[in-house]
């Protein structure tokens, strides 16, 4: 019994209790759809009343559940409950009712007041409502439409005056009576057309109920329906000429067939051998079928298997009629075969591939008709009516670039009045001059991209739209291919040249070999820099410099040639020297370097030329840094206590992770070391995306402290998604930008030294969090992500980042969060298999998104 108290759940939190309330529950949602408008009462309560059975709620209302003792400890859960209850009974009222009944706190009273004031029985709405129900009839409308207004009519009329029925005979005769008077009045108010079946039902015994007399009449309907459409004297089909339909079959008509079982003298004619003297029905074959003409008549068909209107497009399963003038083709087997839309207007039919929407056939009304022809005949036909006519010599000289008179004259849809010209235009001139031609280059690159000359014009005097002044050229040796690229300054250079490589090695699957430029400064810059790291080679030279530049003196400075490689080639020797010790590489972290030998672990983690060595025996770290010393010359800086602005507290607990000297640096330099502080980063509602203030006259100082709080990001979470908003106007950054930025300071001048603590002894449990904001960027309407990962008690991983593409609703955002959270799972978990730790447990994912589950039958 202990057991039993212990584990059982509080009210409040188990979905069976009247005290439980759903994560999609809240203030703002409404009892009902319709409001309370007095006369409505009645449809109200019933509405109300599942409502509140839905939500388990009703007991709050009809008294089982009472207010409880405030000294109770029902009280509180029972409090929210009616507040929330209260909340969804004045949303669904109308405003001059709401306020009526404002100054009461309980649902019950609330309930109450209202059934006291409206539920009392309306002998004038039960007297218009059967005067309506009797006068009603069906009018032409359909049926189904006719039955729903009488089946209102009667719903509200029995929630008015309801029929109680005991059991016995006589009230179940009462019912038996009521539902005959209900047949009785639909019966009535049927159109003539169906008094034939009317009278069929009156004599039927025994008499059927109204859903049975439904039914009937709804067949009858649709019957009535089918015959009717017989009538039609016209078809849309496909015109042939004579025969069976052929690739050659072109033209949309609308006819009529006549009896295909006689010949014009009168005579049988059998559809099934060609002969003359008796019908095809007398011989039955098993591919015959009956079809119906739109004409009303009936004939006989053979199933043909496709007929091809042109060269994309053919139609399938296509049904013969043999002496028959026309081929009716349905429209929406066209539409289906071809894959297209088929769109109508008053003289044209145009067909659209569905893909690309581009016009793949076209029909032209001629006589009532709309004549089919495929879409290049189409064009021709049009440009040469169109343009023969109207189009002069001198205007297709112009252009045709002011060639010659010849090739004019071979032109067959241009109408030359005079194979001359009479006015002599100076391009012509000067296009016919001989250039001097460049001689062969001797170096030639011997493969795709093994070579690519880059060059800088501008700038301009007139920008363009964009305001772009400057182009980058980007020339392939080999294929002489040229790639352009606007530019806005020439400090874009290195970032376009990085994009260019990716695109190569994504696109064509090569690499760059050598990039050649004129040494211009724009291909010092820090993105070049960080681009010849990350690829084998330099940029080039022009080849055979002239001996005059060096002037006969030796360059004093040092090449950035050399500088590229030394952040590299240093990386490449101490991974090989660590390989040679016993360490392994991580897949999930290269920086990242273990050694496992028996019971000892030791891992290192490399920054350029900064390493932090970790280990579970001091012997073996003493060895390794022996071992380091003599490959290379290490400086030991002992304990971790500050690296990379990151401050190192250890502790019996734990180890608490902090920027607080980075921090203040930060505040010191913006000048706001004596400001005040502020109690949240950002606003909630900001709306600097729609900003619209004068832009900042020099945009640096807003980089480069957006580049500092970015870092700042690694022990601060509180600030990662103010961060990620202000990150996103880096380009172009408004005076409003400008004082996100301060505030956020201001936000970390209450705290500088805030950071993470990471417990000694945190369970080995991973916990994520994420959750979207849907479409909350107004320019783009996408969602943004922000996820948080924990080991245990101890936060490990966090971010904020928009989403890639639109969602199209907000389940979908959540699921696309979802997404990312398990990818930075999914790659923990390798990372911690490289530190030695075998997580074996399953990771806990946490949505509070119900409808994103069923975008996964595996989540639950």
């Amino acid at each position: 019994m202990a057991k039993d108290a212990e584990t059982s759940k509080p009210k409040h939190l188990d979905p069976t209790s009247e005290y439980y309330l759903s994560s999609q529950a809240n203030s703002g949602n409404s009892l009902t759809k319709d409001t309370l408008k007095g006369d409505n009462y009645v449809a109200w309560e019933q509405s109300a009343i599942l409502t509140l059975k839905s939500h388990n709620k009703l007991a709050f209302i009809d008294g089982r559940i009472t207010k409880p003792d405030p000294e109770s400890e029902d009280f509180l859960a029972w409090d929210i409950v009616n507040s929330m209850l209260c909340s969804w009974i004045c949303n669904s009222l109308d405003p001059p009712i709401r306020a009526t009944v404002s100054r009461l706190n309980e649902a019950k009273l609330i309930w109450d007041s209202l059934k006291t004031r409206y539920s009392i029985p309306n002998r004038p709405r039960i007297y218009k409502l059967w005067s309506d129900a009797s006068m009603t009839t069906q009018g032409g409308a359909f049926v189904i439409t006719y039955y729903t207004k009488l089946l209102g009519m009667w719903d509200e009329l029995l929630t008015l005056s309801p029929l109680e029925s005991c059991g016995c005979p006589k009230g179940t005769e009462k019912m038996n009576w009521y539902q005959d008077l209900q047949t009785y009045q639909f019966l009535m108010g049927l159109d003539d057309k169906y008094a034939t079946l009317r009278t069929q039902i009156i004599n039927m015994d025994p008499f059927p109920n109204i859903d049975r007399v439904y039914a009937m009449v709804m067949q009858e309907e649709s019957h009535q329906g089918i015959t009717g459409s017989r009538d039609t004297t016209s078809a849309v089909g496909f015109h042939a000429q004579n025969g069976p339909p052929t690739a050659q079959s072109s033209g949309l008509v609308s006819a009529t067939a006549g009896d295909p079982d006689r010949t014009p003298t009168g005579r049988p004619w059998c559809t099934f051998c060609h002969r003359v003297g008796h019908i095809g029905e007398m011989l039955s074959p098993p591919w015959y079928c009956s079809a119906w003409l739109l004409d009303g008549l009936q004939t006989n068909a053979i199933k043909a298997s496709s007929v091809s209107l042109a060269d994309d497009i053919t139609l399938r399963h296509v049904v013969y009629m043999p002496n028959l003038a026309v081929n009716l083709i349905s429209v929406s087997c066209l539409a289906a075969d071809a894959n297209c839309f088929v769109a109508f207007s008053n003289d044209i039919c145009v067909l659209q591939d569905r893909t690309s929407k581009s016009p793949i056939g076209l029909g032209k009304m001629h006589r009532r008709v709309f004549v089919f022809q495929p879409l290049s005949t189409a064009i021709v036909a049009s440009v040469s009516e169109s343009e023969s006519e109207s189009e002069s010599y001198e205007l297709w000289h112009r252009r045709m670039g002011h060639p010659s008179s010849q090739p004019l004259i071979h032109l067959p849809t241009v109408s030359v009045v005079s194979p001359s010209l009479k006015t002599i235009y100076d391009v012509r001139c000067r296009a016919k001059h001989n250039r001097t031609v460049f001689p062969d280059s001797t170096s030639r690159a011997m493969d795709i991209f093994g070579l690519v000359h880059c060059d800088i014009w501008g700038p301009y005097r007139v920008s363009t739209i964009s305001g772009t002044k400057y182009f980058l050229t980007i020339v392939d040796d080999y294929s002489r291919a040229v790639r352009v690229y606007l530019m806005h300054d020439k400090g874009q250079t290195g970032t376009l040249l990085r994009n260019f490589c990716n695109m190569v090695h994504n696109q064509f699957g090569k690499l760059v070999k050598i990039i050649r430029s004129d040494n211009g400064h724009e291909f010092d810059s820090q993105p070049m820099t960080q681009f010849c790291n990350d690829h084998a080679s330099p940029p080039s030279s022009p080849t055979a410099p002239s001996p005059t530049l060096g002037r006969g003196k030796r360059q004093k400075k040092v090449p950035s040639v050399l500088k590229d490689y030394s952040s590299r080639n240093w990386f490449a020797k101490l991974s090989t020297a660590l390989r040679s010790y016993g360490f392994l590489q991580s897949h999930a972290d290269h920086t990242l370097f273990t050694y496992r030998k028996g019971d000892v672990f030791l891992s290192v983690l490399v920054y350029v030329d900064d390493l932090i060595l970790a280990g579970n025996n001091s012997t073996t770290c003493s060895s390794f840094k022996k071992y380091l010393n003599d490959c290379f010359k290490l400086k030991d800086l002992g304990p971790l206590k500050y690296f990379l602005g990151i401050e190192a507290t250890r502790g019996p607990r734990g180890l608490f992770l902090s920027q607080c000297k980075y921090a203040l640096d930060i505040l010191s330099e913006s000048g706001l070391s004596a400001s005040k502080p502020a109690a949240f980063p950002m606003e909630q509602n900001h709306g600097l995306a729609l900003a619209g203030g004068p832009l900042l006259s020099d945009p640096r100082p807003y980089r480069r402290l957006i580049g500092r709080l970015v870092y700042l990001t690694i022990t601060r979470t509180d600030i990662c998604y103010a961060v990620h908003v202000l990150s996103q106007f880096m380009q172009s950054p408004r005076s409003q930008h400008w004082d996100a930025a301060l505030w956020v300071l201001w936000y970390l001048k209450a705290a500088p030294g805030q950071g993470l603590f990471l417990l000694a002894d945190s369970p080995l449990q991973i916990y994520a969090f994420c959750d979207s904001d849907w479409a909350s960027c107004p320019l783009t309407r996408r969602s943004v992500t922000g996820y948080f990962v924990s080991l245990g008690n101890s936060p490990i991983s966090w971010r904020t980042k928009k989403q890639p593409t639109v969602s199209r609703s907000s389940p979908e955002a959540e699921y696309r969060s979802m997404a990312v959270t398990t990818c930075e799972l999914t790659w923990l978990k390798s990372f911690l298999l490289s530190l030695g730790v075998h997580h074996d447990r399953p990771m806990r994912l946490f949505c509070d998104n119900q409808a994103a589950y069923y975008f996964e039958p595996g989540l639950s």
